[in-house]
């Protein structure tokens, strides 16, 4: 049987929108820590990926599965009619987070931001990207923009149960010089859906990946994503390489920590992300993609392919 094991087990309760989205609260502490397991009983599968209203084990406990907010599992105990996240993460005293309607059947909502860690150019030098703060002054294609915001969300073990989600929500990094000469200048990791700026072009990550400069490592069962607001749309400087900002989906309550209650019903709308200035610029396929894929394929058989520096051609 299939199994799903998180740090925290938390007590839940919940409000219904208008839109039938769950409306999750947490309390202050934790109901169970150490390591909790849900294991599926309706089937026998390898993977962990139950629908809605399926029966699951929460060690001796029958519970009923509910549905998924991006790394966390909500289910509920029928004989108390409590519920219960099941999440790698640890919450604060009444936090919250929505769980979609559209998530219970439909494919994951992938994230498009950077990996904990990523250096972004600001006018006091390369700063992890955890660090910057509102105000801070950031390298972009068209000169010094703003920070306006910075969100986060750590993923747990439920974002990685099915080889569909892995391939949504594992990192892709793209190796040092793999598009070209010092781009990026180091190895850089970002969400697959993420855009670079290559070659005048925003190109999601995931449609770069060639499995020698540009790849991802599907073995990840944890990590931290974030994303910065800007007070414009632009494509920032991220070791050495231009790569968006946070555009604006109807998805800012994907991150953790924004105060889900403050936000209006339009940002909870999902909607194509709008990139002023960018937006024809967005790429999904075709000739040019082909293209810039069959160049930095050749740089990637030039210079990290395993022939000796004078096998390797021009």
């Amino acid at each position: 049987m299939a199994t799903l094991s998180a740090t925290y087990v938390y007590e839940t309760t919940y409000d219904m929108w208008d839109t039938g989205d769950i409306y999750v609260y947490f309390g202050a502490t934790p109901l169970v820590d150490p390591t909790t397991t849900l294991t599926e009983t309706s089937e026998a599968t390898p993977e962990f990926d139950p629908n809605p209203g399926d029966d699951l084990m929460w060690g001796e406990t029958a519970v009923k599965y509910v549905g998924y907010h991006w790394a966390d599992a909500l289910f509920q105990d029928p004989a108390t009619g409590k519920y219960y996240v099941l999440s790698s993460e640890q919450y604060g005293d009444a936090e919250t987070f929505v769980v979609w309607e559209k998530q219970y059947t439909d494919d994951p909502l992938p994230p498009g931001c950077f990996v904990k860690g990523s250096l972004i150019e600001t006018s006091k030098g390369a700063s992890p990207i955890e660090n910057l703060r509102p105000g801070d002054k950031v390298k972009c294609l068209s000169g010094w923009r703003e920070v306006k915001w910075l969100g986060w969300r750590t993923f747990g073990a439920a974002a990685f149960r099915t080889d569909k989600y892995r391939a949504a929500h594992c990192p892709v990094t793209i190796k040092a010089h793999a598009v070209d000469e010092n781009v990026p200048t180091h190895d850089i990791r970002v969400s697959p859906w993420h855009h670079l700026f290559v070659s005048g072009l925003l190109i999601r990550a995931m449609d770069l990946l060639n499995g020698s400069s540009i790849v991802q490592d599907l073995t990840v069962r944890e990590i931290s994503y974030f994303h910065v607001e800007l007070d414009q749309f632009d494509v920032m400087t991220a070791h050495g390489i231009y790569s968006e900002s946070w555009a604006d989906g109807g998805n800012r309550d994907f991150f953790q920590n924004v105060d889900v209650p403050t936000l209006c019903p339009e940002d909870q709308m999902r909607r194509r992300a709008s990139r002023p200035g960018f937006d024809h610029l967005v790429i999904r396929g075709g000739k040019k993609l082909a293209a810039i894929r069959a160049r930095i394929a050749k740089r990637a058989d030039n210079f990290f392919s395993k022939k000796s520096p004078s096998e390797k051609v021009a």
